[in-house]
């Protein structure tokens, strides 16, 4: 662009004595200084001489509804698993803070175009119900279609819009407080105050290239008032034993084919017992006990101790389940589902207490195998090669393979997976939100004839 005109830009007729450029301040290029400062405004305030906002030629304004941010470590995770749950109608754009690092949160704009069958509401409540999402999620927001291309349309749409108690929810974050500043200028008595604890209203901002998209809705119902300040965890959901506990709840709800294998192999029914190896401090223990697979008891598998006072689900069952005559343990196995699963802890490695169970007659007595030890890859395959004479046919298989092994755990997992489905049907690879960078999860259903 040219240089502008000195007096032009002081309001002053130069009668076209200049080289310079007449150009109205919406067309000029954009403030530096609000352009380094990622958006705030520059000291000059309203009196700059080039706009705090972006050309309308580098601005795109997507159809967004709602908008969930993201850490990056997850991203993929995260809109892998949300394709399978919004309808085709609705698109996912990413975007990120300008000039942030490849490291800072991504953010996830939920867009459907024109008219298209789309409760993001609803899409925003159901994803807060999924605690396995908590190491992922950030922050959640709610766009009700209000769009502004700079900070003065949005403050003026906001203060139209916002009544009592308000709590504001903005990305990038910083924005928050500059936009709080913003409103409080204001003349006159505003219709509002903020307030992050106990808000009547909840309004959410996000900046993305340029435009400013918002929304603002009754906190009662309000998926991002139900976060933490700190983000990722619901409030009200109930506490969780370990963060391991997340990856077979997660795995469950991914692998439904494996549920419904086992339900029909038990023709419908409940009992069966689980074995969980690698059971402490109980967080699997605790997901199989609540889960919808009504066992009747679970064996876990574990030198170490259990966090009884976190599995209100189970009850200890007597020792001699695990006796030699195998009596208790087929009793255990044919009861009916109580209202708390009977639990028997073997304080012992997995490979001794899978032997024991074998001498004992447990031979074709459970219906599932989980395995979260921390073992090397190769060790948690032949924990369940041994295991498998224990398992019914239709048995739920679930096993983590954990990196021990460096540059050879990817070859190692393939020959993991191989040996599962070798004897297993419908096994899925599967990277779990509370899985570490380089650790997966196998599920699958025991081979056989299922009646």
């Amino acid at each position: 662009m040219a240089t502008l005109c000195d007096l032009f830009l002081r309001g002053h007729d130069c009668a076209g004595r200049c080289r310079g450029s007449h150009v109205p301040k919406s067309d000029r290029a954009p403030c530096a200084a609000w352009l380094l400062a990622r958006g705030t405004p520059c000291p000059f305030g309203a009196a700059c001489w080039y706009p705090h906002a972006l050309p309308a030629s580098l601005c795109v304004t997507h159809p967004a509804r709602a908008a969930v941010q993201v850490c990056a470590s997850h991203v993929d995770r995260f809109e892998e698993f949300l394709v399978r749950l919004v309808p085709p109608a609705v698109t996912l754009a990413r975007a990120r803070e300008h000039g942030a690092s490849k490291r800072a949160d991504v953010l996830l704009l939920l867009c459907a175009e024109g008219g298209a069958c789309f409760d993001a509401r609803a899409a925003l409540h159901e994803l807060a119900g999924l605690p396995f999402l908590a190491p992922a999620v950030v922050r959640f927001f709610y766009l009700t279609g209000g769009v502004a291309g700079s900070r003065e349309g949005l403050v003026a749409a906001l203060r139209g819009a916002l009544r009592g108690a308000a709590r504001l929810h903005c990305f990038p974050r910083r924005l928050e407080r500059e936009l709080i500043n913003d409103l409080q200028r204001g003349d006159g008595v505003a219709p509002f105050s903020f307030n992050r604890s106990a808000p009547d209203v909840v309004a959410s901002v996000v900046a993305v290239g340029g435009v400013f998209y918002f929304g603002v809705e009754a906190a009662a119902g309000s998926a991002a008032a139900r976060l933490r300040p700190g983000g990722g965890c619901a409030e009200g959901a109930p506490p969780t034993v370990c963060r391991a506990e997340h990856k077979l709840r997660e795995a469950l709800l991914r692998a439904p084919h494996c549920v419904a294998a086992l339900a029909a192999a038990r023709g419908g029914g409940a009992g069966g017992l689980a074995l969980d190896v690698g059971a402490a401090p109980g967080g699997w223990v605790r997901a199989l006990a609540e889960a919808p697979l009504a066992f009747s008891g679970i064996v876990a598998v574990d030198p170490g101790a259990l966090q009884w006072d976190a599995l209100p689900g189970c009850e200890e069952a007597a020792a001699g389940a695990a006796g030699e005559d195998g009596a208790a343990l087929r009793a255990l196995a044919e009861a009916p589902r109580a209202a708390r699963a009977r639990l028997l802890h073997l304080r012992e490695q997995g490979g001794p207490a899978i032997a024991r169970l074998l001498r004992a007659g447990g031979a074709g007595l459970f219906s599932a195998f989980t395995c979260d030890a921390n073992v090397p890859t190769p060790v948690a395959a032949e924990l369940f090669a041994s295991a498998l004479p224990l398992l019914l046919p239709g048995a739920l298989v679930c096993i983590t393979l954990k990196n021990f092994d460096r540059q050879e755990w990817a070859a190692r997992c393939d020959a993991a997976e191989a040996l599962v489905k070798g004897a297993c049907v419908g096994v899925a690879r599967m990277h779990l939100f509370a899985n570490a960078p380089q650790e997966v999860t196998l599920v699958g259903s025991v081979r056989g004839r299922v009646s």
